[in-house]
């Protein structure tokens, strides 16, 4: 029996020795029978590839709401003052975006004004750090600086003058000598000239007599101070600041005595011409500070012509323009809130204000009608409200005319105060139809998409397929190989959430790119 056995085994590794070959392709048989038979791949019920695409990213906000007709928009400024300016009259046609009312407003519109200039400055000096400069931009630069120099210097001579005028036109105004005796009854002196000096000042005058005759002495809190014989005729200078004296021949008592205060603050025009010199240094610190915001500008661009551009230049004169771009917005939006526009072409109904009046803020001022226009009411609730803003672009169906035909609409006001059902907080906003005006039937239910935010040939990827790392940036995770469930981490940068449940990814993936969402 072990010799069957052991001529058996002999005979079978001869056989395996002479057919190696035929054995080594069985295997590799046997291993693809097996592979097709055995799953393999990522698990349907837990595992879920999505594909990055790209695409065009809306997110808008819905609503419901309905036709109406003859728009009657209520408008109101959003900041209280002083009314400036009152450009419309009743019954007037007015345009859309023309200005129809405006509060003082020149502050804001100073900082406008300056922030469209700091922007002008920020765009030049990215634009020349991209080109290069050549010696000639710099040289112009240095005029440039030079010519803003200049001009700081003329501007303050100007302004000091001026502020010198009305600190003189104050200081020189109806200025009294009024007796030191309670019970005088002579004639007061009188006080001409221009008073010279920069700070406020008291003179004392007093009458005595000597062999000569009459003489006057004063005195002054600044040190003026002398004595001159007395004359009735021709006014007499007290010291060097401008100031002049002449007495009456019943002013000329023994030992009378006058005080004589700068500013005479008991004069009627004494607060107008405070006032005046006021506005004098307001305008002058104003001038003066634009004038050296130019200096400032042209010392950086002369500098930045100098310099050699280098990547982190590119990058800080961009950021420069950003942040000049904030302020325009900032600014513009300070503006914006002293200013009433027409949201639409319309008449004027009404008009409740007048220049000089301080109005309130939210009190309606204009009423302005569209007759004959067909518009949107919606209630937004108070979760979206701040996403919507006048001008925002609407499409909607309506009930009568079923979902296959879609209309556009645009926002035009915005209800300052909501409305509550229940524990529910709505605020009303109006949007102006703006096609299908011939078919769409007034009192129709509408079904509202208000556009907030559009991208378009972007890199989106749902929402499910981000996750979060513990420092709060974003990765994915890339599948490497599909069939043997091959992933890896891959960070990424994201965008804005639109409709979908989509996110936009603007840094990490190209488009196509296979990315894998885990439901447990």
């Amino acid at each position: 029996m072990k010799e069957k056995i052991s001529t058996l085994i002999k005979s079978k590794w001869v056989f395996l020795r002479k057919n190696w070959k035929w054995s080594i392709l069985g295997l590799v048989i046997l291993l693809i029978i097996i592979s097709k038979i055995v799953p393999n791949g990522f698990n349907p019920k837990t595992e879920i590839v999505e594909i990055a695409k790209i695409q065009n990213l809306q997110k808008t906000v819905k609503a419901t709401g309905n036709v109406t007709s003859s728009v009657n928009l209520e408008l109101s400024f959003n900041n209280s003052g002083v009314v400036s300016n009152v450009n419309t009259f009743l019954g007037q046609y007015v345009y859309k975006g023309q200005v129809l009312a405006s509060l003082n407003a020149g502050s804001e519109l100073g900082a406008l004004n300056q922030a469209y200039g700091a922007l002008k400055s920020a765009q030049a000096a990215l634009a020349r750090t991209l080109e290069g400069n050549t010696s000639e931009e710099v040289r112009v630069a240095e005029v440039t600086l030079e010519n803003a120099k200049r001009a700081y210097s003329s501007t303050e001579k100007l302004q000091n003058t001026l502020v010198k005028n009305a600190r003189a036109n104050l200081y020189s105004n109806s200025l009294l000598a009024v007796s030191n005796m309670a019970s005088s009854n002579t004639t007061a002196p009188t006080i001409s000239g221009t008073y010279t000096a920069d700070i406020e000042d008291e003179y004392n005058i007093n009458i005595y007599s000597t062999g000569s005759g009459q003489y006057a002495s004063y005195s002054s809190l600044t040190g003026q101070g002398g004595s001159f014989p007395v004359s009735t005729n021709t006014p007499i200078a007290l010291g060097d600041k401008g100031l002049y004296i002449q007495f009456s021949t019943s002013s000329t008592t023994y030992n009378e005595s006058w005080k004589i205060k700068i500013p005479n603050t008991t004069s009627v025009n004494y607060n107008t011409n405070l006032s005046s010199l006021k506005s004098a240094e307001d305008t002058r610190f104003s001038a003066l500070e634009t004038a050296q915001a130019t200096i400032d500008n042209a010392q950086a661009n002369l500098d930045l012509k100098k310099a050699k551009a280098r990547p982190s230049d590119v990058l800080a004169r961009e950021a420069d323009v950003l942040t000049a771009q904030g302020r325009v917005q900032s600014a513009l939006g300070a503006y914006e809130e002293k200013i009433i526009r027409a949201p639409i072409n319309g008449y004027i109904t009404r008009q409740d204000l007048r220049i000089g009046e301080n109005i309130e803020s939210k009190k309606i001022a204009i009423v302005l009608e569209e007759r004959g226009g067909l518009f949107l009411e919606a209630n937004i609730n108070e979760a979206d409200i701040d996403l919507i803003k006048p001008g925002q672009v609407v499409s909607f169906t309506v009930d009568t005319l079923g979902n296959n035909q879609t209309f556009i609409a645009e926002v035009t006001h915005i209800d300052g105060s909501p409305t509550k059902d229940g524990n529910i907080v709505n605020y009303k906003i109006k949007a102006n139809i703006l096609t299908g005006q011939d078919q769409i039937k007034i009192g129709s239910t509408a079904n509202l998409s208000i556009l907030i935010q559009e991208k378009e040939n972007i890199v989106v990827i749902p929402n499910r397929a981000i996750y979060t790392n513990e420092d709060g940036t974003k990765y994915i995770l890339f599948v490497t190989n599909e069939k043997k469930a091959k992933t890896k981490k891959l960070p990424v940068t994201v965008g804005f959430t639109g409709d979908g449940a989509m996110t936009e990814i603007t840094s990490g993936l190209t488009g196509s790119e296979m990315v894998l969402f885990k439901t447990k």
